[in-house]
């Protein structure tokens, strides 16, 4: 696997930064140095330059899942080490004394040498032809590599390997195709212009790591005459072949499986994020119409009227120590506490994924109902094994539904083949849709395995 290196000028001398001292009492010290580590990483790439201001504190809050405070013990740890310095209230920018002191641009500069006349070179052979390349956001990892390289199916979403990049990956080299992986903060003029010339087979972007961004390297890479699969289907993404995971399959198995188990008042609950720059809820995920369609399906088949939709916004706090956590609790519990006080209260929620267990059973058992007894909590996307936030309340789903996002990953880099050779899908097809199946798991009686205890406040 081919993977594009940062640019040396930022990069080969970068030292490695410390990751600070703990300040506050309670602070999740891994969530500070992933703030460190994320941010080293863009100045080390270049992202980020000298003089140029970091994001705000409450957008890497949003974009890293972390608490603020975190944040700014983070951006404290940078700023004592010299690496940023601060530029006004609440805004720090990348200090040039310190690339300065990394590149040596701090030494007197040696005399320049006398001009020589070098020979124009030749023209660079083909790179890219008869290559996929994938879009990753994920840091390389040995683990990475490791299943990468591999042939068996990936589950679950720990260890930094993403399941559906490992099977686009994994089909990719069972084609017998190269693999080239790239960074989208790498996409540039200079890059796209080349592929005028060095086109690749065709791009891959498994996972949607912000829609807007995606749709518009999509469609750049596409105006240069690059054929683009992409994961999910989004509405800003029905102009490319697309492969997401059945959805509505997905719900409608899993309410099947709460009614079989004696349940006859299940029902969704969404948490929705805030709109970009306002307060309200923005639109839904392309993933909750289907899955809503799946559980009304399986209602109406058991002879049951569907409950109405249930939403919230999302919580504004990070849950990475127990203050945030407590603070979600709460949020949660205004909007949960309407919906089960009285007889005619759900008995079971169908949430829009796992990590939502756990806040749930914490303000149930704030409203005096036991989880998984009073009211039965199943969530979706299986990944509630590794999932930190149950190192502050334990209870697991009693059901989840794996999207098989390996095999999604596999069906992207076919469909992308099949274009691409007009097997399946001819050249000029209208774009294409494609869903896998999704696994619904059954997890009664399971014993939930234990995560080590927080440490701190």
């Amino acid at each position: 696997m081919a993977t594009t290196a940062p640019p040396t000028a930022n990069s080969k001398n970068l030292r490695p930064l410390a990751a600070g001292t703990e300040r506050e009492a309670g602070e999740d010290v891994g969530a500070r140095a992933r703030v460190v580590r994320y941010l080293r990483q863009r100045i080390g790439d270049g992202t980020l330059v000298a003089g140029q201001p970091l994001p705000s504190g409450r957008e890497l809050s949003r974009r890293l899942q972390v608490n603020p405070r975190t944040v700014r013990s983070a951006l404290e740890t940078l700023a004592e080490e010299g690496v940023i310095r601060p530029s006004g209230p609440r805004l720090h920018v990348v200090s040039a004394s310190f690339l300065d002191g990394i590149n040596g641009r701090g030494a007197a500069a040696p005399a320049a040498a006398p001009p020589t006349r070098v020979p124009a070179p030749a023209a660079a052979p083909p790179l890219l032809h008869g290559t996929v390349l994938v879009l990753s956001i994920n840091p390389a990892s040995p683990e990475f590599a490791a299943a990468a390289m591999g042939s068996g199916p990936v589950r679950g979403a720990g260890g930094g390997v993403d399941p559906a990049e490992i099977g686009a990956f994994q089909a990719t080299r069972a084609h017998g195709l190269s693999l080239f992986a790239l960074h989208p903060d790498r996409v540039d003029g200079a890059l796209l212009d080349r592929l005028r010339h060095d086109p690749p087979l065709g791009v891959v972007i498994s996972e949607l790591f912000a829609v807007d961004l995606a749709s518009d390297l999509a469609g750049r890479f596409r105006e240069r005459g690059v054929p683009v699969v992409v994961y999910g289907d989004d509405v800003r993404m029905t102009a490319f072949d697309r492969v997401t995971s059945d959805h509505e399959a997905g719900a409608y198995e899993l309410t099947r499986l709460l009614l079989s188990r004696g349940r006859r008042r299940p029902t969704t609950f969404w948490v929705r994020h805030p709109a970009p720059g306002g307060d309200e809820m923005g639109p839904e995920g392309y993933w909750l119409g289907p899955r809503r369609a799946g559980y009304e399906r399986a209602m109406l088949e058991a002879g049951l009227e569907p409950l109405p939709p249930v939403a919230a916004p999302g919580s504004p706090y990070g849950v990475d120590d127990r203050e945030g956590f407590d603070r979600t609790v709460r949020h949660f519990l205004g909007y949960l506490a309407p919906l089960l006080v009285g007889p005619a209260r759900p008995d079971a929620l169908l949430l829009d994924t796992d990590g939502h267990v756990p806040p749930f059973a914490s303000a149930c058992r704030l409203m005096g109902l036991e989880p998984q007894k009073d009211v039965w909590l199943v969530g979706y996307d299986n990944y509630w094994r590794e999932d930190p936030i149950r190192r502050f309340e334990p209870t697991a789903p009693l059901a989840t539904v794996d999207k098989r996002l390996y095999e999604v990953g596999r069906e992207m880099t076919n469909l992308l083949v099949e274009r691409v050779r007009g097997t399946g899908v001819s050249a000029g097809a209208p774009p294409h849709l494609r869903s896998v199946p999704p696994e619904t798991l059954d997890l009664f009686g399971i014993e939930a395995p234990t995560l080590p205890p927080f440490v701190g406040g």
